[in-house]
């Protein structure tokens, strides 16, 4: 099997980077605060809260328009005002998605566990909260681990 040049991985972490900046500039952009700091909360009839982690069930925040809301990923069928199909991300989601298993192949194939790169990719990628980010990381690593393992079970130890 042959291996692949240092400045293909090079080029490609490279392409990545070119990819994450921008979106990460655009992601600093949406993230201004509201003025008052209180958003509304679907749940007991649009309450009040100063933190959308205190929202039960719905953990993302609009910052333009003070409203929590739950977010999907591949959501397709966002209804205005509807606090439950709030903001498709459907282009968003795709490349992201595509990106997130780029770099999970990579960090896997350089036997990094990747958790320092995927909650920051689910941040600024997906536009997640950092607690979903995180756990979206955990299940991340968890697959690569588990398909590290298939792919190595059949290999027999050198001695």
């Amino acid at each position: 099997m042959t291996q692949l040049p240092r400045s293909f991985f090079i080029t490609l972490l490279l392409a990545l980077l070119v990819i994450i900046v921008p979106l990460a500039s655009a992601a600093g952009e949406e993230g201004k605060c509201a003025g008052e700091g209180q958003f509304t909360c679907p749940n007991c009839g649009g309450i009040s809260v100063s933190d959308c982690m205190d929202c039960d069930g719905y953990l993302f925040t609009d910052y333009n328009y003070g409203l929590c809301y739950n977010r999907k990923l591949f959501n397709t069928n966002a209804e205005d005002g509807n606090s439950d199909n709030h903001y498709p991300f459907l282009w968003t989601d795709i490349v992201g998605t595509i990106v997130w298993f780029l770099t999970a192949g990579i960090a896997t194939a350089c036997g990094v566990g990747g958790g320092g790169i995927y909650v920051p990719m689910g941040i600024l990628l997906l536009r997640f909260p950092p607690k979903p980010a995180s756990g979206l990381s955990q299940a991340s690593i968890f697959g690569a681990s588990l398909g590290g393992i298939l792919v190595n079970i059949r290999k027999l130890h050198p001695d």
